[in-house]
């Protein structure tokens, strides 16, 4: 169920919301719970990598000629 709630929070306010945070660190903790450091790596490297690919997006700068004073 955790992975679930994770992956719909990622899909609807992405990487940068609180929300989806609180939910990888939940998933994290019963992935340790379990013993399964495989699937921890997994879902922290897809949440870099996907946090990435967001910050690469390039935002329009403004340029001073926009500036009225």
């Amino acid at each position: 169920m955790p992975k679930k709630n994770y992956e719909a929070s990622l899909r609807e306010y992405g990487v940068d919301e609180i929300t989806t945070f609180d939910l990888l660190a939940k998933l994290i903790k019963c992935y340790e719970k379990a013993e399964d450091s495989e699937s921890i790596d997994s879902v922290v490297d897809e949440y870099y990598r996907i946090r990435e690919e967001t910050l690469e997006i390039e935002i329009p700068d403004s340029t001073d000629d926009d500036i009225l004073f």
